[in-house]
């Protein structure tokens, strides 16, 4: 899915109608933007509400990841520190266009036909790249850190490996090359332990066995009940522009064999305590069950 942010309402039908026409292939969604500066808190509230309805009717959106393209005008959005907000679940690229935009006349019309040019440049390379961090998850799932829960392994390691992959994004032509250098990076401080009778786990700092579920997918990304809220749902089905396997999750136990529990922060910064028996589920958005 593409989602595009900080066209104006007078060009924006127009846009999102050629770049869903040359991709016919993909979702194409997104939020007009009339303002200056920097977006509110609320613009991208408003952007995560329509991500998940636009989900909510049409499940399948996900299913090849989520790009995130931002245009910047002379006079328009301020989108440079944007990616923060959509980070870690999207794939996040703002694109520049230098010149202000007329709301009149031909120069009107000639500028609609460059923001369609270069917000579709950007679109097409977005959709390639996100469908091969799609690959790389779906393939890679029990094998790559990338997939942690952010909270419950804990640690500057792991926010490192995240943001560098997420920026490195930004130029990569081939994510694999990418992502098998930050996971290099990380694996030196928190390697991948490998047992013939289980699936292979990472540790964190405080002993905590990370053990990936193997084929054993279940569970959901939250529940349906409290006070879940979008970023919920969104950190739970994508990461980094790739789409997670629905029910994919840790099998979490404390390295020497006794049960893991305590209280956590969980998938919408809530602390609630948690005691497994032995073991937790925890899903990449950091909620538990």
């Amino acid at each position: 899915m593409l989602f595009l942010l900080g066209i104006p309402k007078t060009f924006y039908e127009d846009v999102k109608r050629a770049v869903a026409k040359a991709l016919p292939g993909d979702f194409v969604a997104g939020l007009p933007f009339d303002g200056q500066g920097r977006p509110s808190i609320s613009y991208f509230e408003d952007c995560f509400d329509t991500l998940v309805a636009f989900h909510n009717g049409r499940p399948q959106c996900f299913q090849k990841g989520l790009a995130v393209i931002a245009l910047q005008f002379f006079g328009g959005g301020d989108f440079s520190s944007a990616a923060e907000a959509f980070f870690p679940f999207a794939l996040f690229k703002a694109v520049d266009h230098k010149a202000r935009l007329a709301s009149t006349g031909k120069q009107m019309l000639r500028d609609k036909n460059e923001l369609v040019r270069i917000v579709l440049a950007e679109a097409k390379r977005a959709v390639k790249l996100k469908n091969k961090v799609t690959t790389y998850l779906h393939s890679k799932a029990n094998r790559t850190p990338l997939l942690l829960p952010i909270e419950h392994f804990g640690g500057d390691e792991l926010r490192q490996m995240l943001a560098g992959a997420s920026n490195g994004l930004q130029t990569a032509d081939d994510p694999n090359i990418l992502f098998e250098t930050v996971e290099r990076l990380f694996e030196a401080q928190h390697p991948f332990h490998k047992k013939k009778t289980a699936t292979g786990f990472f540790v964190n700092a405080n002993s905590v066995e990370f053990r990936s579920p193997g084929r054993d997918l279940h569970g959901v990304t939250h529940a349906n009940s409290g006070d879940h809220n979008h970023l919920c749902f969104l950190n739970g089905s994508l990461r980094i522009g790739g789409q997670i396997k629905t029910g994919f999750h840790y099998d979490c136990c404390q390295k020497d064999g006794k049960p893991h529990g305590g209280t956590f922060i969980g998938c919408h910064a809530h602390p609630l305590r948690r005691q497994g028996k032995p073991h937790l589920n925890v899903y990449s958005n950091d909620y538990i069950r």
